[in-house]
């Protein structure tokens, strides 16, 4: 944190504002990508994990049954035994999840490297020799 605050405090004013708008930036992007890493990783465990408990259902039921089981039985046992995961949870989860992919600090910084200001007008670029 101190190395993103104290450093403006030494630059020009005008470079100051430049330095804090690129490191909130840069800070956002960071952070979007260890989500999408985050996404990547779990998403394999997942279908794994659910697969996993498929296929322990259709076992037990074919014992149980003395045939293969239906889609719905699997489902049955399988929420009687406190392995179904429901869509809703799935849901909630994900949006937790992908909640910083989607926050305006990335938004601005989507549009920053498009080339935008805050009203959506191309952004004047200031070369080190204006100053």
């Amino acid at each position: 944190r101190a190395m993103v605050h104290w450093p403006p405090l030494l630059l020009q004013e005008d470079l100051a504002e430049t330095f804090t708008v690129a490191t909130s930036r840069y800070t956002a992007l960071w952070g979007v990508l260890g989500t999408i890493l985050l996404i990547a990783a779990l998403a394999p465990a997942y279908v794994s994990l659910m697969r996993q408990f498929d296929r322990v259902a259709t076992r037990e039921l074919a014992e149980e049954l003395g045939r293969a089981p239906t889609y719905m039985e699997r489902l049955q046992w399988r929420e009687k035994h406190g392995l179904l995961i429901s869509a809703q949870q799935v849901i909630t989860t994900g949006a937790a999840v992908v909640a910083p992919v989607l926050t305006g600090p990335t938004l601005d910084n989507a549009a920053g490297q498009a080339g935008l200001n805050d009203n959506g007008q191309a952004r004047q670029e200031i070369s080190i020799d204006q100053r």
